[in-house]
């Protein structure tokens, strides 16, 4: 099975927990020890707006 890597909980579908989980680190940046690159999709070094968006975009997908 192939996993999205915007769900990011692992559990077979993007959902609300998915969405949660990245904006627990919303506004967080390289090199915080708070950034985790797993959660910054679009590799700009920071999680933000554009991260969430991405997750929320693919809102509802399993696998």
């Amino acid at each position: 099975m192939i996993v999205p890597e915007w769900d990011v909980n692992i559990d077979g579908r993007i959902d609300i927990k998915d969405v949660a989980q990245v904006s627990k680190v919303f506004g967080v940046s390289h090199p915080s020890p708070r950034y985790n690159s797993d959660f910054d999709f679009n590799s700009d070094s920071r999680i933000d707006i554009k991260d969430i968006a991405i997750v929320a975009k693919n809102f509802g997908e399993s696998h």
